[in-house]
């Protein structure tokens, strides 16, 4: 019996016998889904089929404004601090919340020692990646100095990849040391629930420059995508996203982003079928960056 792959390759010996030597035709199988988790990006930090489970949705639009929360272990920051790449400089996107970490810093004597911890994410390079895990906590001292907190109230320590946690362990974390005797009240925390309603969509992550591009949602990194690439992640809860992008050019910008139905799959520099919002879904005076 001839099969398909058979008759292919009969009628592909045919045709060098009659056109002589002729150079092998690659053809290329396009894996995007047309549905599932994600689509279209060159490299995920996140487990596709767990994407969904680390991404929810903004109740409003105040979640993007970049927060610092005093607990009684740390300062817990809603967005992540950016580098570029390979060095311990910190992209400009990321002042706004490091402004809010040294405003909370010094409206809170109380807190009389922070340990600033930088971690890298696991690579064959543990070395460098202490190094530069070290030279990045710094420079997050350095900027905090420079805004207003002194100096003996902060200290900084790399750990590397020693302490990775999950498929991305680029982090800095800001860990409490040390209380004063007069601690403050600590106000309790509302959690909302983000998770009501069982609607999903599609998050459509649009790269328009040049340069490839690494995004995180929500805060978390979920990946990278190409130039003027578009890429998107399927069965997310329908509603409002954070959406950021750090190019290998060292520009960073966010978008708000909403949920819709993603009908076709995605081409590289199509068209957007998302909601993005303008001025990043906050009111004027109020713009990260």
């Amino acid at each position: 019996m001839l099969t398909v792959f058979s008759a292919v390759l009969a009628f592909s010996f045919s045709t060098e016998a009659a056109a002589g030597a002729m150079r092998p035709t690659t053809f290329v199988v396009d894996t995007r889904l047309t549905e599932g988790p994600v689509e279209n990006f060159s490299e995920l930090a996140v487990n596709p089929n767990k994407l969904a489970m680390h991404l929810k949705p903004l109740d409003t639009a105040d979640g993007l404004v970049p927060k610092a929360t005093v607990t009684d272990e740390q300062i817990a920051i809603n967005d992540r601090i950016f580098f570029a790449p390979g060095v311990g400089g910190i992209r400009p996107s990321s002042f706004p919340i490091l402004d809010r970490v040294a405003a909370k810093l010094i409206e809170r004597p109380d807190i009389e020692e922070v340990s600033i911890q930088g971690h890298t994410a696991r690579n064959p390079s543990g070395d460098i990646n202490l190094a530069l895990s070290v030279q990045r906590s710094k420079a997050v001292v350095d900027y905090l100095v420079s805004k207003g907190v002194k100096r003996e109230r902060i200290s900084s320590i790399g750990f590397g990849q020693t302490r990775s946690e999950g498929d991305d362990g680029n982090r800095v974390e800001f860990v409490i040391e040390k209380w004063s005797k007069n601690r403050m009240a600590t106000a309790a925390q509302t959690v909302l629930d983000t998770s009501q309603g069982d609607s999903t969509g599609s998050l459509l992550i649009a790269n328009e420059h040049s340069y490839e591009a690494t995004v995180a949602v929500n805060g978390t990194v979920v990946g990278k995508v190409g130039p003027y690439t578009d890429a998107a992640i399927h069965g997310l809860k329908t509603g409002l996203y954070d959406v950021r992008f750090s190019h290998t050019s060292g520009y960073s910008y966010f978008k708000a982003v909403r949920t819709s139905i993603v009908e076709s799959p995605i081409v590289p520099g199509g068209a957007p079928a998302a909601v993005v919002l303008k001025n990043g879904g906050l009111p004027a005076d109020e713009a990260a960056e």
